[in-house]
């Protein structure tokens, strides 16, 4: 047990983003005759969905919009999940962009695929930003 971890608190709509994420990465991993381009667009409806919630929600008090976690055995496996649950948000966006460009035929295809690609950028400037901050 993580000396100090009794309780934690987690943003809800984070933790909505990051179940998104994993059902869009298991949708895109998954090769079956039964994903049709029809699961991909609407992956691609339901991952936006997601983050425009992420984006659009008004967060008034910490009440209404986070959850706490209780501690015990558990809080090593979540203290180390909760540590890339900020990256969700990133991870979301390339997942959308390539749900979209498989899913896709027309000019839409093309801006999925730019949205990965900025979301890329974003994800490694995440990490590289505080790294230039501290020389």
């Amino acid at each position: 047990m993580i000396v100090g971890v009794k309780e934690m608190t987690v943003p809800k709509i984070l933790v909505l983003t990051a179940i998104v994420a994993v059902a869009l990465a298991v949708l895109l991993f998954w090769r079956s005759p039964w994903i049709s381009r029809g699961m991909y667009r609407t992956g691609f409806l339901v991952g936006l969905v997601s983050l425009s919630a992420f984006a659009l929600i008004p967060r008034s008090r910490p009440e209404e919009w986070s959850m706490n976690l209780p501690g015990g055995p558990l809080a090593i496996l979540a203290v180390v999940l909760l540590t890339f649950l900020p990256l969700a948000p990133f991870v979301l966006v390339i997942e959308i962009g390539i749900a979209g460009y498989r899913g896709f035929s027309s000019w839409l295809r093309y801006v999925s695929m730019s949205l990965t690609i900025l979301a890329g950028i974003a994800l490694f400037a995440s990490f590289l930003v505080p790294i230039l901050r501290r020389r």
